[in-house]
């Protein structure tokens, strides 16, 4: 399995196995000691982000709050100092552990190219690799990657996993441009080899309500890998 645990800064981090965490083409989201780089952080109409205390991760944690009850309104949150670029040989990854702590809303997880209006009408960006709600009715994080302005056209959205609120989850994302493996702790879920971006992506968080209900998170913690 390509996601594994290894140690930084005296706390376990899941992450690929006898790799250096540390290294330039490495971002861990450690989000108390100010190695979590500078997000853009654009709120739509409303919505709150907030480093909170987590005794489970010495690391810290952030919270992620929309506010707002109307679909398509709260954060989207993107680490855009940080870029990964698709390789066809070597493999990037992303990988994030996140806590629901209310109504599902308009959620992503993954890599996009930087776009401040990333869910602007409900609809992704052009161009991202994630697990996300967008667009769906139910509570089921999909797999998906995207590359072209028309999601109907240029998106491929295999079917994820139920989301339970306040249920901890570890994603993960390996990427190639064949091929983007999706794993859910710790096991695969799908694998999308059609509407692979290879333009240069960051890591991306974003939290939006949707029917009508404000939605919440935790995540607990952050990496990303360019291609190795």
């Amino acid at each position: 399995m390509p996601i594994g645990i290894v140690t930084y800064r005296g706390h376990e981090s899941a992450y690929s196995p006898n790799y250096d965490v540390s290294q330039a083409d490495a971002q861990v989201l450690d989000f108390n000691n100010g190695s979590t780089g500078t997000p853009t952080d654009t709120t739509a109409t409303a919505g709150t982000t907030a480093l909170v205390a987590d005794l489970s991760q010495p690391g810290g944690a952030l919270l992620l709050d929309s506010v707002a009850v109307t679909a398509g309104q709260g954060e989207n949150v993107q680490w855009n100092t940080f870029s990964v670029t698709p390789d066809a040989d070597k493999r990037a990854e992303f990988y994030c552990s996140v806590t629901v702590l209310e109504q599902v809303g308009e959620l992503f997880f993954g890599l996009a190219v930087v776009d401040t209006s990333l869910m602007a009408s409900s609809a992704l960006t052009n161009k991202c690799i994630g697990f996300g709600t967008i667009g769906d009715d139910d509570d089921v994080l999909d797999c998906i990657t995207m590359n072209g302005t028309d999601p109907a056209a240029n998106k491929k959205q295999s079917v994820g996993s139920l989301i339970v609120i306040n249920q901890k989850y570890e994603l993960g994302i390996v990427v190639r441009t064949s091929s983007v493996e999706f794993y859910l702790d710790g096991s695969l879920i799908a694998t999308n080899k059609t509407f692979i971006p290879t333009d240069a992506m960051c890591p991306t968080i974003v939290c939006q309500a949707r029917g009508g209900t404000a939605t919440s998170m935790i995540v607990h913690e952050m990496v990303t890998r360019k291609a190795k």
